[in-house]
């Protein structure tokens, strides 16, 4: 008799216990399985890129994750990743919009309107030069190909369009062949970008898509939070923007833009093709290189 109840003791306390496992493996998967999805739903919006022409009455805002990698001139891998709201990117286009005076007073205002924005991407170089070790010249070269990188496209403004030739105010004639029209980014590149033609700098790292000026001005913004002598060197009869780096010598022919006063030299880098260094001449042979924005 005492054996028979020793047996059903003994069942009924195994059923228990694996209840009791079921219950907790059951609360495991559960809790697994909405940390899993949350996670999911996280990954899934940082990396759907949403219409950024958005109407400013937008009260939800998403957020882009932005990653790169790129190689400096001596073949070295850089990566660096960021992230950005889409109320940056409104904000951004919207003061640019607002803007009516193309010349210095345009690069210095959306520089400075996009400056405190910045700070993602300022902090992602920070980390970048920290864990490379870069020095001060590395960690210049660092910055401008990673902007080489990003394809070069036309942003045009409203008096010009892909396919077309134009002869500008000062009499040069300036041709934008469909070869660097990429109609199926967002809408405005390449043509019809008002105003001048040009995107801030929030708008060109959130879009990837940028010509020459909008290029050397975003160059601008990030060097300037690093205290590099820099300025965006601008030629008329080229119909091109190229960023200026004062050194004091520059090997080889470097070609260089100069301040209208002082004469300083700023030797030029060519920021819409990859593979070109400091005071490269690129063909851009030209007396008239002078800087617009220090």
């Amino acid at each position: 008799m005492n054996k028979v109840v020793n047996i059903i003791f003994w069942f009924i306390f195994a059923g228990y216990f694996l209840g009791l496992l079921r219950v907790d493996r059951d609360q495991v998967v559960k809790v697994e399985t909405e940390e899993t999805s949350e996670i999911i739903e996280k990954e899934k919006d940082l990396n759907e890129l949403t219409d950024p022409y958005l109407k400013d009455d937008t009260t939800s805002y998403r957020q882009f994750k932005k990653y790169f990698r790129w190689r400096n001139l001596k073949g070295k891998a850089f990566k660096i990743k960021f992230y950005y709201s889409e109320k940056d990117l409104i904000s951004s286009r919207n003061y640019r919009n607002s803007l009516n005076s193309y010349s210095t007073t345009l690069y210095r205002q959306l520089h400075r309107h996009d400056a405190l924005m910045l700070k993602p991407v300022i902090e992602a170089f920070k980390g970048l030069k920290i864990k490379y070790g870069l020095n001060r010249y590395e960690f210049l070269e660092a910055v401008v190909t990673f902007i080489q990188s990003i394809p070069y496209t036309y942003i045009l403004d409203p008096g010009r369009a892909c396919g077309t030739t134009i002869i500008n105010s000062k009499g040069y004639k300036h041709s934008y062949p469909d070869l660097n029209c990429k109609p199926n980014i967002p809408p405005g590149c390449c043509d019809n970008v008002k105003p001048w033609g040009l995107y801030a700098p929030i708008e060109f790292l959130i879009q990837e898509t940028g010509d020459c000026d909008t290029r050397t001005l975003l160059a601008y913004s990030i060097l300037e939070k690093f205290n590099y002598d820099i300025a965006i060197v601008n030629s008329n009869k080229m119909g091109h923007s190229m960023l200026g780096i004062y050194v004091p010598f520059v090997p080889g022919n470097g070609h260089f833009g100069l301040t209208a006063v002082s004469r300083k030299k700023y030797y030029l880098w060519e920021l819409t093709a990859t593979g070109l260094n400091l005071g490269d001449n690129y063909d851009f042979y030209s007396n008239d290189w002078l800087v617009t924005y220090q």
